[in-house]
């Protein structure tokens, strides 16, 4: 069934046009068959993905005083705010550490994604220029306490994106970004109007494991690596795309079609 299922989802990604298929792994007992059947339908693995989650108890702090945070709707900023915000985003782009060895999304690219998501953009402005940004997403919910018939609201809040313009590296920037959303001052819930504890958030990340700065940024902020998990990938060429088994494997294909910048 397994089988079946990859082919299904391989002949309906080249169908809908995507040149580039990412499977990320989860830890199994299974892990090893499952990789097996994977490496048969001609996917490569392209890295490890480690998962990071820090806890109320782990936070640490370090904001630089000259930082200023602005929220962000990407759907509903000004064209000229908008324009500013892709270049900068370019810009990280351009010197990203991640999936060094296969072809990233453009700044357009993740914008529509992030508003599709409805993910929240949290710009950091140092001497009033944009110096880096963070997107991530928060999904609440209610957890009732140990014999008691009353409910607190507890959130998890998942980085999506973190990136920091080149010329302001080594500045304490990303930590700082990891700080703000850690301690939203005003965090609420998008199906109820309780507003989330800051002792009951729970943020946690993912890093492409051969990102070495994002590694130690992550454990600087007191972050705690959960999981490491393959990331498979399957490049269909030109004369693939009537759902062949066949993967060509990485660098073969044109752009990437991923789910999550990392």
């Amino acid at each position: 069934i397994c089988n079946e299922l990859l082919k299904h989802v391989k002949k309906q990604a080249a169908v809908t046009g995507m040149q580039r298929l990412h499977f990320l792994q989860r830890e199994s007992a299974e892990a090893a068959k499952f990789a097996s059947k994977l490496t048969a339908l001609g996917f490569v693995h392209a890295t490890d993905i480690l998962q990071w989650e820090l806890s109320s108890e782990q936070r640490q702090f370090s904001r630089p005083e000259k930082c200023g945070f602005e929220l962000r709707d990407v759907s509903a900023i000004a064209v000229t705010e908008s324009r500013q915000l892709q270049s900068a985003l370019e810009t990280i782009l351009e010197c990203s550490d991640d999936l060094r060895h296969q072809p990233l999304p453009s700044a357009a690219e993740l914008l529509g994604r992030w508003e599709q998501m409805k993910a929240s953009v949290f710009v950091c402005y140092f001497e009033q220029r944009i110096a880096g940004l963070i997107a991530c997403a928060a999904q609440s919910f209610r957890k009732a306490k140990s014999g008691a018939a009353e409910s607190r609201s507890e959130a998890n809040l998942c980085i999506e994106y973190i990136g920091v313009v080149p010329e302001f590296r080594r500045q304490k920037i990303a930590s700082s970004m990891m700080d703000h959303v850690s301690f939203p001052p005003n965090f609420d819930d998008n199906t109820s109007h309780d507003r989330v504890s800051s002792q009951t958030l729970r943020v946690s990340a993912y890093s492409d494991s051969a990102n070495l700065p994002a590694k130690g940024l992550y454990v600087r902020c007191g972050f705690t690596q959960t999981a490491r998990m393959p990331l498979w990938c399957c490049d269909f060429a030109a004369s693939g795309r009537n759902g062949s088994d066949e993967c060509p494997g990485p660098g073969s294909g044109g752009r990437s079609e991923r789910g999550r910048t990392t």
